[in-house]
């Protein structure tokens, strides 16, 4: 069984030469907006609406660990200060976060980790697919919701909407229009597929990570523009 996390890699990974089909600002961003669906999902985060404490913010449920590498590390960063806001807490999940993906997903036969050097010179690490079937499996839950227009469940709703706010949907399903694939991933992340409470993480992740975009873009042609 993957985590939202796990699934989001393994669609925007190349199974063939184990490369992300991904800008690394944009994968590293979608990996941790996956991690707080992950543990929205998991009942052990959650973001309380206006009015309430920490209205706003990321606040943690109090529960037992997860048994998960990479979830619990979350769980333990966002815990070592008081609520923030999403955009702040994918941030600091961020970081390091592949690394981090890749080797669970190595853990339990999915890739493998290939060193090598480009031009002969500089290394670098390509994670190819080793069980073809965990990747697929998740291709199939996408297709059966973007294009057979399946209700979907939460995990895929949530899935859909962090495909969508990282502009990746065309990456997990290349050769299918891209504007009818956007219109059906919209329909699905604004409806009633999953509990109150992760509607709103998912709404708190895709704004958090648009926001995270659109500063490292303008950062971006800043910098290049001086």
């Amino acid at each position: 069984m993957t985590t939202i996390t796990e699934d989001f890699l393994l669609l925007v990974l190349d199974g063939a030469t184990g490369k992300p089909r991904l800008d690394s600002s944009s994968l590293s961003l979608g990996l941790a907006g996956g991690v707080l669906l992950d543990l929205s999902l998991a009942g052990r985060v959650t973001v309380p609406e206006r009015g309430a404490p920490d209205a706003g913010r990321v606040v943690i449920i109090p529960g037992p660990t997860l048994g998960h590498p990479v979830l619990d590390t979350a769980l333990s960063i966002i815990a070592r200060d008081k609520p923030h806001k999403p955009e702040t807490v994918v941030s600091r999940l961020s970081k390091n976060l592949r690394e981090a993906v890749f080797a669970s997903l190595e853990s339990r036969g999915i890739v493998r980790r290939h060193e090598q050097k480009v031009l002969g010179i500089f290394p670098s690490t390509a994670w190819p697919v080793t069980s073809p079937l965990a990747g697929d499996t998740v291709r199939q839950r996408l297709w059966s919701t973007l294009v057979l227009k399946q209700d979907p469940d939460a995990p895929t709703a949530a899935l859909v909407a962090l495909l969508l706010a990282t502009d990746s949907l065309h990456k997990a399903l290349p050769g299918q229009d891209r504007r009818a694939l956007k219109q059906r991933a919209k329909q699905v992340s604004e409806g009633s597929w999953a509990a109150e409470s992760v509607r709103k993480a998912i709404s708190a992740v895709q704004t958090a990570i648009m926001a995270s975009v659109m500063v490292a873009t303008t950062a971006a042609a800043t910098s290049s523009s001086s």
